[in-house]
């Protein structure tokens, strides 16, 4: 079927879902099925890298629920398919370019930077690329990045939560942003940067913590002052800019000499 292009991809993947994530609730045979089923289902989309996470995700809140686990599938299917829709609110994170990435990177950087200048600062200048190294796994897997790892799969559970009943990232923007903002003090090497930045190792929380460690952190997460507003208009702010950069290199490549002409 349609999906099939994708089976490679998916098959590769699978096996490298966490267990802390599945949490010995998912089967990864049913996690193929509905990755392959949403592809069919969205062959605008397809498949991308971080949506075996968001499955799980799903799967296992349906199975913790209480629901039936020959339904899982199919209710999870549904769920995902909706998110990935024209209008779904994760479509943008797995669409050619993501651009939905791209948008929300730039918002959490320039929070970033107007909160804690100096860390902004001393991240670049030691070269730590945030974008890659931690907004882009955390953005794509919706924060189940470390899930069962550096921190609690129930920490994943309570922000999604938040995030279907909000049907906005911003929950997933103030947990970025505090994780970024709790960094030690300034001044650090990137061999110590990049651990923390990758692995949360800043945090000490780990995949076992008690679940009132994930309350506390995500308690303190949410009371940042972050707005659905201010989000929203960085975003416009990123499309402005990269539209501006995209006339830009349109016009400089009408303009270019050619090379017949010489």
């Amino acid at each position: 079927g349609e999906a099939g292009e994708w089976a490679e991809t998916v098959d590769l993947d699978i096996p490298r879902t966490p267990a802390g994530l599945l949490g010995g609730v998912v089967d990864r045979s049913e996690l193929r099925k509905v990755l392959l089923a949403v592809a069919a289902r969205r062959p605008d989309v397809g498949y991308c890298q971080g949506m075996d996470y968001v499955a799980a995700v799903i799967l296992r809140a349906l199975a913790e629920g209480g629901g039936s686990r020959d339904d899982g599938g199919a209710h999870a299917f549904g769920v995902l398919a909706c998110l990935l829709a024209r209008d779904g609110m994760l479509r943008g994170l797995y669409t050619r370019g993501f651009p939905e990435v791209r948008r929300r990177s730039y918002a959490l950087s320039t929070l970033l930077a107007a909160t804690r200048p100096e860390l902004s600062a001393h991240l670049d200048d030691v070269g730590a690329c945030v974008e890659v190294a931690a907004f882009a796994p955390w953005l794509q897997t919706s924060f189940a990045y470390h899930a069962g790892d550096a921190w609690p799969y129930e920490l994943v559970a309570r922000a999604w939560d938040v995030f279907m009943l909000e049907r906005h990232w911003k929950c997933f923007a103030r947990l970025a942003l505090h994780v970024l903002l709790v960094l030690p003090p300034d001044g650090a090497p990137l061999e110590v940067v990049m651990p923390q930045l990758q692995r949360l190792e800043h945090l000490r929380l780990g995949g076992d913590a008690p679940p009132e460690a994930s309350r506390s952190l995500l308690e303190a997460a949410l009371t940042l002052k972050v707005t659905r507003a201010t989000l929203d208009d960085l975003g416009r702010e990123f499309d402005a800019l990269d539209a501006e950069a995209a006339a830009a290199k349109a016009r400089a490549a009408t303009t270019a000499p050619s090379r017949a002409a010489f």
